[in-house]
Formats: structure tokens, C-alpha cells, sequence
């Protein structure tokens, strides 16, 4: 396994993870993966220049690198890394670029560990897309990732 960039994000181990950032609607409130967090980011065009760069950079890396099958998309699916992603230097190396650029714009990014994601309707290498168990999240573990200092 590869040596972990300098960071002080831990998943689990031998948990599936995922980043997310809990966005508020009134009294409700719901995660979104940071994918889709970075999006909203990016459109709000509230980012400087350089920082647009960084999170489309990253965006088209992952684009390439990481399949996003469509026919899930109309299915209650949450993705997760497999556990092994933390120890793939160059695709963690994207993810916490990513986290960095959120947390530098303030949204709150946690790490969500669970070793049971659901019923998995998707496989790869990296992922698995899962539509969660009852008790997938309270069997998980969630915690802030605390910026880099």
C-alpha cells in the first residue's frame, strides 16, 4: 500500500467512507456527498479564480477516473469508498483536495464510516453504491474532519 499524503482525515479501518456536508432546509436537514457539495460550491460563484480552477481540475480528475454509472440515478443509492481507497495516494489525494477546497469556503465536512453500506446495486473497483440498511447509519461512525492546519 502506498504511503497516505500528509493529512489528518481517518476512515475507519476496513469500513466503506464517505465525505459529506449536512446542508439545512428549514427544520430538515440531509447530507450530500462532496461531489455534489463541490458542485453547489462552484456554482455560487463566490470562489476565487484559482480555487474555480482547483475544484474543476479535480472534478474532471475524478470524471476520469472514477465511473459514475448512470442508470443509478433514479435509484435511493448513497456511494461509498471502499476502504482501501484511503491507501491509493493519487485518488486520496483528489478527495482531500477536495475537502480542503470546501472547508476553505466553510462548508463542514465529515467523514461517515459504516462496514454496512446497504444492498450494493453497484461495484468497482474504488466504490460501491448501496441503498442503505435501517440501521447503515447508526451502525456507522460519523466525524468531523478538522481542517489542516
Amino acid at each position: 500500500m502506498n504511503a497516505m499524503p500528509d493529512t489528518n482525515i481517518t476512515p475507519q479501518p476496513n469500513s466503506y467512507f464517505r465525505f459529506v456536508v449536512t446542508w439545512h432546509k428549514g427544520s430538515k436537514k440531509h447530507q450530500l456527498g462532496i461531489m455534489r457539495s463541490a458542485g453547489r460550491l462552484r456554482d455560487t460563484h463566490q470562489t476565487t479564480y484559482d480555487d474555480e480552477q482547483a475544484l474543476r481540475a479535480v472534478a474532471r480528475w475524478f470524471h476520469r477516473n472514477l465511473a459514475a454509472p448512470a442508470r443509478l440515478n433514479k435509484v435511493a443509492a448513497i456511494f461509498w469508498f471502499k476502504p482501501h481507497v484511503a491507501g491509493e495516494t493519487e485518488m486520496w489525494a483528489n478527495l482531500t483536495e477536495m475537502v480542503r477546497l470546501l472547508q476553505k469556503y466553510h462548508y463542514n465536512v465529515e467523514i461517515v464510516s459504516t462496514t454496512r453500506p446497504g444492498k450494493i446495486v453497484y461495484d468497482d473497483d474504488f466504490q460501491v453504491a448501496a441503498i442503505p440498511f435501517n440501521d447503515t447509519f447508526e451502525i456507522g461512525t460519523a466525524a468531523p474532519v478538522e481542517p489542516r492546519t
